[in-house]
C-alpha cells in the first residue's frame, strides 16, 4: 500500500513500517518465501505483506511473531 505523499510502500501515512534495517530484513524473509513458495511476483507479496502489516503491526504484543502471523494472512488471501 502506498500512502498519498510518497511513492515508498513502506511507509503509510509517513510512518515508517519497519523500526530499523534489521527488521526490515527479517520481513523481506517472508515476503521472498511467500513468493517462492507460492509461486507469485515478489512485488505482488510485498504489496499485500506491507498491508497486512500496516494493520497488524499496532496491535502486536508479542513482535517476534508478527512475521509468522502476517504470512499466514497473506497466503490465506491469496488463496480467496
Amino acid at each position: 500500500m502506498v500512502n498519498n505523499y510518497t511513492n515508498d510502500p513502506a511507509l503509510i501515512d509517513g510512518i515508517s513500517l519497519y523500526a530499523n534495517e534489521a527488521e526490515r530484513l527479517r520481513h523481506i524473509e517472508h515476503i521472498l518465501m511467500i513468493a517462492r513458495e507460492e509461486k507469485r511476483s515478489v512485488t505482488l507479496i510485498t504489496t499485500w505483506y506491507e498491508y497486512v502489516l500496516a494493520g497488524l503491526k499496532p496491535h502486536a504484543s508479542i513482535p517476534d511473531y508478527l512475521g509468522v502471523f502476517v504470512s499466514r494472512r497473506v497466503i490465506e488471501l491469496l488463496k480467496k
